[in-house]
């Protein structure tokens, strides 16, 4: 069962939006995105889809996060004038989402990013 490694992931991780939708309910989320296997995936950034995976398969949906994680807060590297290299936090706005469920039901998830 994916759902609660989902949940899990959703509680523990900082800066990222976790989002589920019935597919039943809104079909028109589920056609936009592409859903056309359950369970999807899918990581948004900056308004884009930038990544996604299929299947209930825990350590997929952890590297999905952990690359959601590392454009939330990463490091952007920039020339400075005297020709170094200059290093700042950056802080984005990332989404992770999640298509189907486990239990048999048409849960589905999808999101925007913010």
């Amino acid at each position: 069962m994916i759902s609660p490694v989902f949940e899990k992931l959703a509680s523990s991780t900082s800066g990222l939006g976790f989002y589920k939708v019935d597919v039943d309910e809104q079909s028109d989320i589920s056609q936009e995105c592409g859903i056309s296997a359950m369970p999807t995936f899918m990581l948004f950034h900056k308004g884009n889809k930038i990544d996604e995976c299929k299947g209930a398969i825990p350590p997929n949906l952890q590297k999905l996060v952990t690359h959601g994680a590392s454009l939330v807060t990463g490091s952007a590297e920039a020339n400075t004038e005297d020709g170094g290299k200059h290093t700042d936090s950056v802080t984005e706005s990332s989404t992770v989402a999640a298509a189907g469920a486990d239990d048999g039901g048409a849960a589905a998830a999808a999101a925007a990013s913010f």
